[in-house]
């Protein structure tokens, strides 16, 4: 039974070490100021702009600006990314 736990807990760590080394989703590597980001999971579109995230309160104002209609432009981060940036 011992030798039995001792396979068990070896084969869950080399799984786990395996794991680690899978690349995750592919995110935006930098956020530069002017970007336009969303976090992933989430619909709300920010301009990065003087180290601040500014939010766009709904599409047609992120239209008005220009921005194109099929969101090309707006790089997908991670919630940690973004949390980085002071409201603005």
């Amino acid at each position: 039974m011992n030798n039995l736990l001792k396979r068990v807990v070896s084969s869950v760590a080399l799984v786990a070490m395996l794991a680690a080394l899978i690349p995750t989703a592919s995110f935006a590597a930098t956020i530069s100021d002017g970007d336009l980001v969303k976090a992933a999971g989430s619909s709300a579109i920010y301009l990065i702009q003087g180290g601040k995230k500014r939010v766009f309160p709904h599409s047609s104002v992120y239209l008005s600006w220009g921005y194109p209609a099929n969101y090309s432009t707006v790089k997908t981060v991670t919630a940690e990314e973004l949390a980085a940036y002071a409201e603005g």
